[in-house]
């Protein structure tokens, strides 16, 4: 899939705002303070083992962040591959001018964006001319349309260009369950640290904690087919 994330990274204090280090130590039974640094380390290593395109969420994001997805063809509906679908910020469709090479917003009477459950998805509204560009880029009336073209050009993989948001906006409005999945992950990897990788997101986790965190936070998992 030809999509990128194009919003700046989250820093460590906005993970924290998800499960701060002290909501951490009191499910931890942590008292002292000498081990901060460590825990928060941690709970930003679980934020991570679990949000965006390549957690375990397979491409639920927890916090707000802007990706731009490419693909050849709009055909009837494309169903953006993250979710949540954040309300009230639609989506931006270009397509690339085949004789400038820049993108263009597309004809915005061509299409609408809708939510459906947690994922935004782009619908082609029926009835409508498409123009010849488009006609032809869906592989429609190929043969009438060839024939305009001396050489027609090679099918792009990049024709569109469809910007969009995925998250919560704020950290109140994360899911109860994520943050305990969250939870149980760190404090999983603070009471076993020496036995960890460098890179805990790298670590596999053992099958009683796995079952536990599919049992909190599978509902969230974004399906391979993205349905």
């Amino acid at each position: 899939m030809d999509l990128q994330r194009i919003s700046d990274p989250l820093t460590q204090q906005q993970k924290l705002a998800v499960v701060s280090i002290d909501a951490l130590k009191l499910h931890q039974r942590v008292a002292e303070d000498d081990e901060d640094v460590l825990i928060g380390d941690l709970l930003e290593a679980a934020y991570d083992y679990l949000s965006g395109p390549e957690g375990w969420l397979n491409g639920y994001c927890i916090l707000e962040e802007s990706f731009e997805l490419f693909v050849d063809t709009l055909g009837d509906r494309l169903e953006l591959p993250i979710r949540r679908f954040v309300d009230g910020d639609l989506a931006s469709v270009e397509r690339v001018d085949l004789a400038t090479g820049q993108y263009e917003d597309l004809d915005a009477g061509l299409y609408t964006v809708v939510r459906e459950d947690d994922y935004g998805v782009i619908v082609g509204l029926s009835g409508l001319a498409l123009g010849e560009r488009e006609r032809f880029w869906r592989g429609m009336d190929w043969g009438a349309y060839a024939a305009r073209w001396t050489a027609p050009p090679a099918r792009k993989p990049r024709l569109y260009r469809v910007r969009f948001a995925a998250g919560a906006k704020t950290a109140d409005l994360v899911p109860s369950p994520l943050k305990q999945a969250i939870k149980l992950i760190a404090g999983y990897w603070y009471e076993k640290r020496e036995s960890i990788e460098s890179d805990p997101r790298t670590q596999a986790l053992p099958e009683n904690l796995t079952i536990g965190i599919g049992r909190l936070a599978g509902r969230y998992r974004v399906a391979a087919d993205h349905s």
